[in-house]
């Protein structure tokens, strides 16, 4: 009991908890699965001062890990316990949020993602390299601005914003044991892909793989032998073919054409010096 004239004490649930809104089609009535009508003290746990439980972040990550995008994944969340805007604002079309409408931001998905990113890696990402590793490169790009191409009257340069500046290289490492749906066991973003970049790449796993695939990247074939000698590293079929095809268009030589016709070449045969290309001695069978 406290003294008389003094302010009394304050007291809250031990476990922070979601009480359904009016909104929600479960507020007020029993719950569809247990029958159960929520108290005070009851409600979907989440954390002290946070909205969303921890299943809902789980089912946020699934989504993300699926393909979705963050601004969709964050959106779907919000939309999920009914998290609309109730508000009316009095600006332009498309510079709010709409009553009845949810946020279209991606920081939702974003800021769950950096907080619980290390967990989730932690205890899911591998240690040890596979035995077998597909290695493959691709540009990251981002948001800026660039030079305009056109110069205006007054000779100033200008800049223009663009989504394809160029910020530095995704390194990838696929487990090449998975069979047909290879999947990744290792991603990292790099300033460039020399050999450098590449052998800080391989020193993250432990271990070393017996048979790595690759293209024809001579700065992956010098981090391979510096890094594992004893490594059997395999040319990569698709690459060799996209490059056999890009030379053979560039030789003036028809995409589709049939093995026994000889086919006219702009530039000469560097051992004959002709200028036509047979593919085949005989028709084929």
């Amino acid at each position: 009991m406290t003294a008389p004239g003094t302010r009394g004490h304050s007291f809250s649930v031990p476990v922070a908890v979601r009480q359904p809104t009016e909104h929600h089609p479960d507020s007020g009535v029993a719950c569809p699965t247990c029958e159960h009508v929520y108290g005070r003290h009851e409600g979907v746990k989440t954390g002290r001062d946070f909205v969303f439980a921890h299943a809902e972040i789980a089912r946020l990550f699934l989504r993300i890990g699926e393909g979705m995008s963050l601004r969709a994944a964050s959106r779907e969340l919000r939309e999920s316990i009914f998290r609309a805007c109730h508000r009316h604002r009095s600006t332009r079309p498309f510079r709010s949020i709409r009553p009845g409408e949810t946020s279209r931001q991606a920081n939702l998905a974003v800021n769950y993602l950096d907080a619980f990113a290390s967990a989730v890696v932690a205890a899911l990402h591998p240690t040890d390299w596979p035995q077998i590793v597909v290695l493959d490169t691709t540009t990251l790009f981002t948001r800026g601005y660039r030079a305009s191409r056109t110069e205006p009257a007054d000779g100033t340069a200008t800049e223009s914003r663009v989504g394809n500046l160029k910020a530095g290289t995704i390194l990838v490492a696929l487990d090449g044991t998975a069979g047909p749906r290879a999947r990744p066991c290792l991603m990292q973003v790099a300033g460039a892909k020399d050999a450098e970049c590449w052998k800080d790449f391989f020193r993250t796993l432990d271990g070393a793989p017996e048979v790595i695939v690759a293209d024809l990247d001579q700065a992956i074939g010098r981090a391979v032998r510096e890094t594992w000698p004893d490594a059997i590293l395999l040319h990569s079929r698709h690459h060799l073919a996209v490059q056999m095809r890009a030379r053979a268009v560039a030789d003036g030589v028809p995409e589709r054409i049939r093995l026994e016709a000889p086919v006219p070449t702009l530039r000469p045969l560097p051992w004959t010096g002709e200028r036509l290309r047979r593919w085949a001695d005989a028709p084929a069978p």
